[in-house]
């Protein structure tokens, strides 16, 4: 896991995932809670960390940063007036909460591998309703394994039904390999 939450990086996401999907209807808090598991674990299976320093939980529409972590952020964002938050009819009369961004992102806080997976999820996100997303998320292994609020390790991004292959193994062996070296100096 990472050692710290990252305030900036964190805050700077909500804001331009917000503002990359403003105009995607089914924009609000769940598909804003996908986007940063997905693009922070994405980048933990690319850099070894994830982006915002998030950790995530099980909750009924899928996965979401930690409540503890997330809700100090984003209430300190409509404080400081970063966003503002609005509950508007959604889908099939559903009510959803939104928020909009009211000061620009900076993209300088990423870098550019960050920026690349923000890019790539946020796409495939626009070709999602909230409910399709939120379906996607319980696909997730360790979202099926998990109890209500309970921890996802970002590990646990790497589950799979899949069979193992020779590929597999010597990764594994390989990775084990150098374990073993580093913990013999």
């Amino acid at each position: 896991m990472n050692a710290q939450l990252n305030d900036t990086k964190a805050e700077q996401m909500v804001l331009y995932i917000s503002t990359r999907l403003q105009k995607c209807p089914s924009f609000g808090s769940i598909m804003l809670n996908k986007a940063l598991y997905y693009a922070d674990h994405i980048c933990f299976l690319k850099t070894g960390k994830t982006i915002s320093g998030f950790n995530y939980v099980r909750q009924q529409f899928g996965p979401t940063p930690a409540p503890s972590e997330f809700m100090p952020i984003r209430q300190r964002m409509i404080d400081n007036g970063s966003v503002i938050e609005q509950t508007e009819e959604g889908f099939g009369g559903k009510y959803k909460s939104k928020l909009f961004p009211k000061k620009d992102y900076q993209l300088g806080h990423f870098s550019s591998v960050e920026r690349e997976i923000l890019d790539k999820v946020i796409s495939e996100m626009e070709t999602f309703t909230a409910e399709g997303i939120s379906d996607n998320s319980h696909k997730e292994i360790a979202w099926q394994l998990a109890h209500n609020m309970e921890s996802l390790p970002h590990f646990t991004y790497l589950l799979t039904k899949a069979e193992l292959n020779q590929d597999d193994l010597r990764w594994a062996t390989d990775k084990i390999a150098a374990h073993r070296l580093v913990r013999n100096y």
